[in-house]
């Protein structure tokens, strides 16, 4: 079965006018495959299924028709208190969708957009003031020891992103926040919103659900078991073979481009839409910065 992705840009078009003509020349491309359908059934991972997906390339305007989930589907947001179990169900299915495209020989596989490309076309339409004024409206959330490093962030976050594209790729979610995930009836995790999928190191995806999943409380109690889970699953399911002091390494420099995603949405530009309310902003950059806090995410750019 071919591996077919769909990407719809969330941006508006007003956003869309100031980016480069290489961002649309690549939207364009990836926007033609189909949604990522077909292939979570080749994985067996819970995703929604989609009759239709297309868009307006002289608008920007898309459309994703989704096959009805059912009025017993509960959709996930950031006050939903997941259990330890429903915790590892995340984590076993990035595994499972890492290990699987890891360094894939797919053609599929080269067309999609490459992670850093989706960091640098934000660059242009100015993230670096959007992440450093979210992260400043976010000093209430924010450990005060990592807010005192605040002049660090941006710089170590250009440094994780060039991390990310020096290390080998798989299929990256890339939006992996609690808001993206639902329940079924029956009780299994789902992952949906899959506009943001690129080409990337997985370390990014782990971070990012270690980041948001559960409270500060509940991540300290279970992340290192979920960690050591994920490197198991990883290899298990055809990624390579990396020890847990590896996997924390990574995920420790890419948390910070986890943390940009939500520096952004919650101080976007005029150029961009408020996607989501200041209390879900502001709570899941405090889990991410304690995370960042707890493992001094700063000390491991020393190389």
């Amino acid at each position: 079965m071919d591996l077919q992705i769909d990407v719809v840009s969330k941006s508006n078009g007003k956003a869309l006018e100031h980016t480069s003509s290489q961002l649309q020349s690549s939207a364009r491309q990836l926007i033609l495959q189909r949604i990522v359908s077909s292939w979570s059934q080749e994985l067996n991972i819970e995703a929604p299924w989609a009759y239709f997906a297309g868009y307006d390339p002289r608008s920007w305007a898309a459309i994703v028709v989704l096959k009805d989930m059912g009025q017993e589907t509960t959709f996930c947001n950031y006050k939903t208190d997941l259990t330890k179990a429903q915790f590892a169900e995340q984590v076993q299915m990035l595994a499972k969708l890492h290990g699987q495209y890891y360094q894939s020989q797919h053609p599929d596989f080269e067309r999609l957009l490459i992670y850093k490309d989706r960091i640098s076309n934000l660059i242009e339409v100015g993230l670096e003031t959007m992440c450093v004024n979210g992260f400043r409206a976010a000093k209430s959330a924010i450990p005060p020891r990592l807010f005192a490093k605040q002049n660090e962030i941006w710089p170590c976050t250009l440094k994780s992103v060039e991390r990310n594209a020096a290390l080998p790729a798989t299929v990256v979610h890339g939006d992996v926040h609690l808001g993206n995930w639902y329940i079924t009836p029956d009780g299994h995790m789902g992952l949906t919103d899959w506009q943001t999928v690129a080409r990337g190191h997985w370390s990014r995806d782990l971070a990012y659900v270690l980041g948001t999943a559960v409270s500060a409380e509940k991540r300290r109690q279970w992340e290192h078991e979920m960690v050591e889970m994920y490197v198991s699953e990883l290899r298990k399911h055809g990624g390579p073979s990396v020890t847990v002091e590896e996997a924390w390494l990574e995920l420790r420099r890419q948390s910070l481009g986890v943390l940009a995603y939500w520096t952004l949405t919650l101080t976007p530009s005029e150029n961009l839409p408020d996607m989501q309310t200041e209390e879900a902003c502001l709570c899941f950059i405090g889990r991410i910065c304690t995370m960042m806090d707890d493992h001094e995410v700063l000390d491991a750019f020393n190389f």
